[in-house]
């Protein structure tokens, strides 16, 4: 739980989040630590975090806590990749402006290019519903590869880590890319 709470600070701190929608977790050998529903992740305390089963139902935590909506997409890909131990969700401002715009940031940086693997692209629904889960099922068919970053079309991104701190760092490349590349736009425009 203090790795949820250590990362949770990380992506306020850094801008990846406002308020509180965003949500942060991990898989454990009894299921999975998620952060809980309407909780900013600036002051997550060990209180808002949970531990559910497979299947969603809290194991363990506060019992006026409710896990966040979006566990299902957690739940999704950790049965989809079992290879991966943690995931953020967050939504940034510059990717999420590019996902609003309906279109995928261009990698334009040697470090981008390097170290960010292409992202996979899932198509809109509100928060937290079925149809977004679908959606999402659907994008995980259709990658030619095991991607490390889901790009909610209007929403967010989701990022898939062999640990936490794999999962932050993607988030964080990520954003800072879709920063870079939207500056980029921005210069070359002015010309």
């Amino acid at each position: 739980m203090k790795e949820i709470q250590k990362y949770s600070k990380f992506c306020y701190e850094r801008g990846l989040t406002v308020a509180t929608g965003e949500n942060i977790s991990i898989k454990c050998p009894q299921g999975v630590l998620i952060t809980a529903s309407g909780c900013s992740l600036q002051d997550i305390t060990e209180e808002d975090t949970l531990l559910i089963d497979f299947n969603g139902q809290v194991i363990q935590g506060n019992p006026e806590a409710v896990p966040s909506k979006e566990m299902f997409l957690h739940l999704t890909l950790y049965q989809a990749y079992c290879w991966t131990q943690s995931i953020v969700h967050v939504h940034p401002r510059y990717v999420t402006a590019y996902s609003c715009a309906r279109q995928q940031f261009p990698r334009v940086t040697s470090s981008a290019i390097n170290k960010l693997p292409a992202s996979i692209w899932v198509d809109n629904a509100p928060a937290g519903s079925k149809l977004l889960i679908e959606n999402l099922k659907h994008a995980i068919e259709m990658a030619k590869q095991e991607p490390r970053i889901f790009i909610l079309a209007a929403h967010g991104i989701l990022t898939l880590g062999k640990n936490i701190r794999e999962a932050y760092y993607n988030a964080e490349l990520t954003e800072e890319c879709a920063h870079i590349a939207y500056l980029k736009g921005v210069i070359e425009n002015s010309k």
